[in-house]
């Protein structure tokens, strides 16, 4: 019997300590949703790749009257990227991505655009298939349906002349890409922390993202906040040009500010897995319209993001037989009739 007692006392013991240990392991992980956002946006920041998917669609008005609109387009991105930390060469950097859409440019969705192509980047380089395009009597499309077509920013840039985009460019790329990375990165969380334009952060349910459930954060933005983040953040990226010594005395906030009247940001929607910090989709509907003339025609642009697979390398191969996109040009030429085929009357 004593033996019993003490089997059950020790059992009891367990339990107790079992599920107060759980329960302070619970609190003690918890975060305010204000704390777990800036997690995620540390963790997103700091990826050395992901896949991801996202979803376009433009809703457009005819004015501030219209409640309906119509769907005037949509677009569909999927695929990969890796950019790893401390990358020490531009090989190092690897895309490919998917993108189709549709475009509807009336309201009675009676004519149809349907566009699609294939994106890959490897290093400095990038290569591009278009594989739907529409037919045109403008130029003869079968010279780029479904080829591969590379392109060489820097020396597009070279024959620009412009030294100093032709810098910032390889900048990011070059020797010290993974140092310019973390410039970055340490420089947009400085100005977050001055000017914090992500606000009212509320807990707002769960929902499955593939098999995560995340909890979702909503919140709003802080114009004013965010027209002096990308002022300071400008002025930061014209630093970095070797030959720019001063910011231009033309900028000021208040062209941001002016610029921002026309958006509204909404309800910005972030799932996030609580278990690793790692923001999993994003969601959000942004308002366009004129603030000063309700007769101007509005759109909205509503957007959902998720991520998976993330800090996995990514392998990207170079496409056979990719041709410049110099050979491209040609192909844009507009037709003209032979005097064959002209027709006189």
């Amino acid at each position: 019997m004593q033996n019993s007692k003490s089997v059950l006392v020790g059992v009891v013991a367990i339990v107790i300590i079992g599920l107060g240990g759980w329960q302070l392991g619970l609190f003690k992980h918890q975060k305010t949703p204000t704390e777990l956002l800036s997690a995620a946006f540390t963790n997103f920041s700091n990826r050395s790749g992901s896949s991801a998917a996202m979803d376009l669609k433009v809703t457009l008005y005819k004015d501030a009257t219209d409640t309906t609109g119509y769907t005037a387009g949509t677009m569909h991105i999927d695929g990969a990227s890796s950019v790893p930390s401390g990358a020490q060469t531009s090989a190092d950097i690897k895309a490919k991505f998917n993108i189709s859409s549709t475009i509807s440019p009336d309201p009675l969705g009676s004519i149809n655009v349907d566009l699609g192509a294939e994106f890959r980047m490897i290093g400095k380089t990038f290569y591009l298939k278009v594989s739907k395009i529409p037919l045109t009597p403008f130029f003869d499309v079968s010279k780029i349906r479904d080829k591969w077509f590379l392109i060489d920013p820097v020396a597009l840039l070279q024959e620009s002349g412009d030294q100093s985009a032709i810098d910032r460019f390889n900048a990011l790329f070059d020797d010290k890409g993974g140092d310019v990375k973390q410039q970055y990165l340490t420089k947009v969380t400085e100005l977050y922390t001055q000017y914090p334009f992500m606000i009212n952060p509320v807990f707002n349910g769960t929902q499955k993202v593939g098999d995560v459930t995340v909890k979702n954060v909503t919140f709003t933005i802080d114009k004013d906040k965010l027209a002096s983040f990308m002022l300071e953040f400008l002025k930061y990226q014209i630093s970095l040009d070797p030959q720019t010594k001063d910011v231009p005395s033309d900028l000021k906030k208040q062209d941001f500010d002016d610029a921002l009247t026309y958006v509204d940001f909404g309800t910005i929607t972030v799932g996030i897995n609580t278990h690793d910090d790692e923001p999993y989709l994003i969601s959000d509907t942004m308002k366009f319209a004129s603030p000063q003339d309700d007769s101007i025609p509005r759109f909205d642009v509503s957007i959902k993001g998720t991520w998976a697979d993330f800090n996995k390398p990514v392998t990207v191969d170079v496409p056979e037989g990719a041709q410049s996109i110099e050979t491209l040009l040609p192909a844009f030429e507009p037709s003209t009739p032979t005097p064959k085929t002209l027709k006189t009357h």
